[in-house]
Formats: C-alpha cells, sequence, structure tokens
C-alpha cells in the first residue's frame, strides 16, 4: 500500500444529500468522481496497487472505507477515537476522504468468468465493508504507510515490519493482500524489470521506468521501491 495525498474532489459531491441513496449517485457526477481517484491515484488500486483497467474492460469499484451502512456505536465511538468529525461521518457516503478506487479483488472477469472463494479474493471484494477503525491502516491518512510493509523479492510475499506491526497485520489480513494470485502478480512485475534491463537499450528504458516507480505511478510500486 501506498500513501495517498487526497485532492479537493469534484465540486458536485457537495451539491449531494447525505442520505441519498448511492444506487441512484449518476453521470455526470459519477464519472468526475472516477476521473478524480484514478488520477490521484496514478491509476492504480488504493489497496494492493494493482493497475486499474477503463474503458468496456473496467476493472474498478468505488470503494467506501469505513462503510456506507449502519454503523455500531463501537464503530462510532472508534471513529471519534481517531479524529474523524460526526459531519464527516454522517456524509461518508459522499465524503470524498472517504472514498477510493479498489480493484475486483480478483482477475477481473474478461479473464476468470467464474468469482474466486473468499480466499482468493483480497481489497473491497475481501474487506466486505468491515473495518476496525483503530487497526485499519487509511491510505489516504498514514503518509508513511509504506514503511509498515515488508516485501520478499522470491515470492513477492507481504508481511508486517515492527513500525505499526499490529496495525499492518491486520490490514493484510483484512484485505488479504498476500494471497497467493497478488504474491505471482508482484513476482511478475519484479521479473519484467528484469527482462527491461537484459533487453537493448535496457539501460535508459529501466531508468525511465525506475522514476515512475519512485514516485508511485505504477504498479506495485511499494513493492518495487523496497525490493530494488
Amino acid at each position: 500500500m501506498k500513501y495517498i495525498q487526497k485532492s479537493k474532489g469534484p465540486d458536485c459531491l457537495s451539491d449531494i444529500a447525505a442520505d441519498m441513496p448511492w444506487r441512484e449517485f449518476g453521470a455526470p457526477c459519477r464519472e468526475e468522481l472516477k476521473e478524480s481517484l484514478y488520477s490521484e491515484q496514478n491509476g492504480t488500486c488504493a489497496y494492493c496497487e494493482r493497475q486499474l483497467r477503463g474503458g468496456e474492460n473496467k476493472s474498478e469499484v468505488i470503494e467506501h472505507m469505513i462503510p456506507q451502512g449502519t454503523l455500531s456505536g463501537e464503530l462510532r465511538d472508534a471513529i471519534e477515537r481517531n479524529g474523524i468529525s460526526a459531519d464527516c461521518v454522517e456524509r461518508r457516503r459522499y465524503w470524498y476522504e472517504n472514498i477510493v478506487l479498489s480493484c475486483f479483488g480478483y482477475p477481473p472477469p474478461a479473464d476468470n468468468h467464474e468469482k474466486p472463494d473468499q480466499d482468493n479474493v483480497s481489497c473491497d471484494e475481501h474487506k466486505r465493508g468491515e473495518i476496525d477503525i483503530d487497526f485499519f491502516l487509511f491510505p489516504t491518512r498514514c503518509e508513511n504507510i509504506a514503511d509498515c510493509f515488508y516485501w520478499e523479492s522470491e515470492t513477492g510475499a507481504v508481511s508486517a515490519r515492527v513500525e505499526n506491526g499490529e496495525k499492518a497485520s491486520y490490514t493484510i489480513d483484512l484485505l488479504n493482500l498476500d494471497y497467493v494470485h497478488l504474491r505471482e502478480a508482484r513476482r511478475n512485475s519484479l521479473e519484467a524489470l528484469v527482462r527491461i534491463f537484459s533487453a537493448p537499450d535496457g539501460e535508459e528504458i529501466l531508468e525511465r521506468r525506475m522514476n515512475d516507480i519512485r514516485n508511485g505511478e505504477c504498479e506495485f510500486s511499494s513493492f518495487l521501491n523496497f525490493v530494488l
């Protein structure tokens, strides 16, 4: 996971009533919202950093980190402890700070027509609206979030580092960030860089690619920054 610097977001969101059902939220504001999120996330999933695909083969969903549904008293208390205002909580369905783009959580339908079981999905699909505010690492609030994880270059595995270890472990488990498909995808991204380096003019191409990695502008940049 990497830190996401939130922008102001589309002006149209502030004109929407907080209690308007999400199913009634449509174009053009919905498209403006997705474009804004896509831009600030550099076209990657807010959780696993997979590359998102737009157009007809879109591979993203609009995700509410604090769920839209009814909040328990315990969850409301946790939200207050973590410095999130009551006004923002009441508007959480259309509060821009609470909204990110997530991938489907498994290979998109074009590649996999059968939805996998719960052990083989990640991100929003695995989270399913559950959250412990005291332990979840919000990619929009934790500026040093990339330092909370340890990545293995040979396997693509992710685990918690000592700093914020309990929170990192909880977040990995909640989002299933260490499941086999993500491990393979991260490892493949590293192998692709090795192939680039071996090609003619590979050093020049690799340097441009490394700039994208350092700036968080490509798939799995947190993993690649750590292992390279």
